[in-house]
């Protein structure tokens, strides 16, 4: 839309904007899904197998950097399964 708008430059400039945006909604959830799984990790396990906020975000980064090397959302029908099997 922002080069049919104002032409190319705006093009990028959208696309950079949106980058950004993206990171910053990802990293958010990072460590909302890292807080929140330390919390049910914390009430199960005793205290001297506790892991800190940082190994958490690690951890969720590294499971989740093999789905965002998928380039396509057809590529994604193993993470459609889960959800359906989670949901059920």
């Amino acid at each position: 839309i922002g080069e049919k708008g104002c032409g190319i430059w705006m093009k990028y400039l959208c696309s950079f904007l949106m980058d950004i945006q993206l990171f910053g909604v990802c990293v958010v959830f990072l460590i909302f899904m890292s807080e929140s799984l330390k919390e049910i990790y914390d009430s199960f396990i005793p205290e001297q197998y506790h892991f800190g906020i940082c190994l958490w975000i690690i951890i969720f980064g590294i499971i989740l950097i093999p789905l965002s090397l998928l380039g396509s959302p057809a590529e994604f029908k193993i993470v459609a399964y889960a959800a359906m099997l989670c949901t059920g």
